[in-house]
C-alpha cells in the first residue's frame, strides 16, 4: 500500500520556492530497486510533469518534478497506484529541504579562491553527453569533491538539481552530484564550517571540468590556498589539461569574451567551446596553475616564476610571491586582480593565452556545431 501525504508534499513545494519544481520521497520500511520504480513513473505522453527519473537521496529514493499543480497532482496519484501494483510499500511524501545556516547567507561578500580543474575530452564525445571526460576523472572528481567538502567537519548539503538543498554526509554528496550530473551537466554541493565562518563548496562544471570553493574572512589565506594547490596535486594527471588556483570561478571565466570588446585579454567563450584544446591555451594567469609542456612551449619567459616538474607532462608553476595574488583578492569573481600584477604575467605566458586575436586566427571564436562530436 502506497499513502500520498498530500500536506507534506505541499510543504516541500513552498521551501523549494520554484514555482511548479518538487522532490518526492517515497518512505518505506523496506528497501527497493531502481527499476521497479522507474517502471511505475507514469508513460511520458507529453502531458505530464517533466521528471529525471528516481534518485538515492540521504533518507531514501526521491523523484523531482516539475509541473503545474493540475497537472502534477492527478500524476502522483497515476504515480502511487503504479506503485501499489508492484508491491511497493509506504508513503509518498516530500523531501525535507534544508536551508544554509544564517551565518552563511552573505557567503559573497567573504572572501573566495577557488580551484579549478579541466580534463582533456575523449575521442568523439558528443556535446549532448553529461561528461565529455573519461569515467575515471569523473570518479577523481566526485573524490576531490566528497572530501573537499567534509574536510573540518563540515556539515555537507547537496544541492539537488542546483535548487533543492538537503544535509547529506560526503559520500552521499558525491552520489547526488553523480546524478545531477546524468541528469543536466552541472552539479553542486557545499560544506558549512561555522567555527572558521567557512564555505566550502564543490561544483561539476562544463561536463569536462570541476571546482573546490572556499569562502572565508576567518581562515588565513595561506592556509586556504595551501588546501587548495595540495588538492589539485593529489589528483591523478594523466588526463588533466589544466588546473589553477583562482578567486574567479570557471562560469565567470569561460564568460569572459561574450560580446567581446576592444582590449579584452582572453576569450572564454571560445575556451569554452573547445576543451580539446585546452591543454594548449590558458586564460588568466594565477598565483598558482598546473599546465602541461604544450603550455610551456608557448610561454614568453617564466624565468620569473617557481617551475616544478610533476610527471612527464606537467608541471607546477607558482608566482613566487603569492599574497599579490591570494591575501586579498577582488570580492566579485568578475573583477579582475590588480592590472599591473596582471599585465607582467600575461607578458610572462605569451602565446599560451587565448586572446580574441588568438581563437580568431584559430577559427576557435565560431560557436560549433552542438549536433557534431568534439574534435579530437
Amino acid at each position: 500500500m502506497v499513502v500520498i501525504d498530500a500536506a507534506g508534499i505541499a510543504r516541500s513545494a513552498k521551501r523549494l520556492g520554484s514555482e511548479g519544481t518538487n522532490i518526492l520521497f517515497l518512505k518505506s520500511p523496506t528497501q527497493h530497486d531502481e527499476l521497479t520504480l522507474d517502471g511505475a513513473i507514469p508513460p511520458d505522453d507529453g502531458e505530464g510533469p517533466a521528471n529525471g527519473g528516481w534518485f538515492p537521496g540521504p533518507r531514501g529514493w526521491m523523484l523531482m518534478i516539475e509541473g503545474l499543480d493540475e497537472v502534477v497532482n492527478p500524476w502522483i496519484e497515476q504515480l502511487a497506484q503504479a506503485l501499489r501494483e508492484r508491491g511497493v510499500e509506504g508513503t509518498l511524501t516530500g523531501a525535507g529541504v534544508a536551508s544554509q545556516p544564517a551565518w552563511a547567507r552573505e557567503q559573497h561578500k567573504m572572501r573566495s579562491l577557488q580551484g579549478l580543474v579541466g580534463y582533456r575530452p575523449i575521442s568523439g564525445a558528443l556535446r549532448a553527453d553529461p561528461w565529455w571526460a573519461r569515467q575515471d576523472d569523473l570518479d577523481q572528481a566526485l573524490v576531490a569533491c566528497g572530501r573537499w567538502l567534509a574536510r573540518h567537519d563540515a556539515k555537507v548539503m547537496a544541492m539537488v538539481d542546483l535548487r533543492a538543498p538537503l544535509w547529506v554526509d560526503g559520500p552521499r554528496a558525491q552520489q547526488l552530484m553523480a546524478a545531477d550530473l546524468r541528469r543536466s551537466g552541472d552539479a553542486m554541493a557545499a560544506g558549512f564550517v561555522q567555527r572558521r565562518a567557512e564555505v566550502r563548496s564543490a561544483w561539476l562544471a562544463r561536463r569536462v571540468a570541476f571546482e573546490l570553493g572556499d569562502a572565508s574572512d576567518l581562515v588565513p589565506w595561506k592556509e586556504s590556498v595551501d588546501e587548495l594547490r595540495s588538492a589539485l596535486l593529489s589528483l591523478p594527471m594523466d588526463n588533466m589539461s589544466i588546473a589553477m588556483v583562482s578567486h574567479r570561478r570557471w562560469m565567470t571565466l569561460l564568460h569572459t569574451g561574450y560580446g567581446l570588446q576592444d582590449g579584452d585579454p582572453f576569450d572564454g567563450m571560445a575556451y569554452g567551446w573547445h576543451p580539446e584544446r585546452w591543454h594548449e591555451f590558458a586564460l588568466e594567469p594565477c598565483g598558482i596553475q598546473i599546465l602541461t609542456n604544450q603550455h610551456l612551449a608557448a610561454a614568453r619567459d617564466l624565468s620569473s616564476w617557481r617551475t616544478t616538474r610533476l610527471d612527464d607532462d606537467h608541471l607546477l608553476v607558482e608566482a613566487r610571491d603569492l599574497e599579490p595574488w591570494y591575501a586579498n583578492p577582488p570580492r566579485r569573481h568578475s573583477d579582475p586582480l590588480d592590472a599591473t600584477l596582471l599585465q607582467t604575467a600575461y607578458a610572462d605566458f605569451g602565446d599560451m593565452i587565448l586572446t580574441p586575436q588568438r581563437a580568431q586566427t584559430l577559427g576557435l571564436d565560431v560557436k560549433p556545431d552542438f549536433q557534431k562530436p568534439l574534435a579530437p
